[in-house]
This record gives C-alpha cells, structure tokens and sequence, in this order.
C-alpha cells in the first residue's frame, strides 16, 4: 500500500481539485462521486473566508479520490456545508472523540443562485452507533408510536 500525501488540511479542493461542471452534467445522473473521507474528530472551530463561513474539525483524517485512488492524511479537515452541519452537530460537550465516514460527491444544481451551478452531497460511509443519541429516540418513538416513522414502500 502506497504512503498517504500529508496534508495540511483535507477539503475536497485539496483532494480533488475544483468541481468540472461540463464533466458533472455529462456524468450519469449528473452527479459525480468524489472522495471518501473518514477519520476520528477531536474538536472543532468556526472560521469564516471569501467563501463563507465553514467549520475547521482537528484530529485525525484520511481521504481517497475515488478518481484515481491516491490516499490523502491530515490532522486538519474541511467539509462541505451538508457533511460538516452533520458532524457538528454530533460535537457536543460531553464528546471527546467522535468517528465518522463519509462519502462526499458533488451533483449539477442549476437552480443555485450565483455562478456555482452544483452542490455537494455526503452519504454516510458507516451505520450509527447504537448508542447514537439519534438512533435511540428514534427507536424510543417507533416502540411508542409504531405507526409513525414508517417508511413508505418502493412501488
């Protein structure tokens, strides 16, 4: 297995470049799988840039171009607005280290307003925990509520 490319910080820039958007709607689904990312968080900062703002996580992180399979660590991570709000989310007082998987894309959105005509998308890479606080209150409403939270059926 080859070494991983050491990073300063993990992003989907750094791991794999800008977005193409005649390669995204020329792509089945106009959608494009880009990178897997996973790794433990330890803490997290807010930060702003030309950009917007964006959420900065610390700990320990590798990710994969699922274009050309080079691996990628680093002990600093960016992730796009729908992976981060997730992942911050789950950062509470009370965690100290909080592990995670991701599979981030990028898909054709020519509704956005602005020149970016695409968004990211993130598919969790593991199943939730049974401790996951979510997961439980989930169950808790399925045992006392059994007739809400049901899944419509494929047709």
């Amino acid at each position: 297995m080859d070494a991983p490319n050491l990073l300063t910080k993990i992003t989907v820039k750094t791991v794999c470049g800008a977005p193409d958007i005649e390669k995204i709607i020329g792509a089945k689904g106009k959608q494009i799988e880009l990178m897997d990312v996973f790794g433990y968080v330890r803490k997290s900062a807010p930060g702003t840039s030309d950009l917007g703002e964006y959420v900065k996580f610390k700990g320990s992180f590798k990710a994969v171009n699922l274009e050309t399979g080079e691996i990628f660590q680093s002990g600093a991570l960016i992730l796009p607005g729908v992976a981060s709000e997730a992942l911050d989310g789950a950062m509470t007082h009370d965690v100290n280290e909080l592990q995670f998987g991701f599979r981030i894309g990028v898909k054709y959105a020519p509704d956005n307003k602005g020149a970016v005509k695409y968004s990211y998308f993130a598919v969790p890479l593991m199943a939730p925990s049974e401790n996951d606080p979510l997961t439980l209150l989930e169950n808790q409403i399925k045992a006392d509520f059994p007739k809400l939270l049901v899944q419509k059926k494929a047709a």
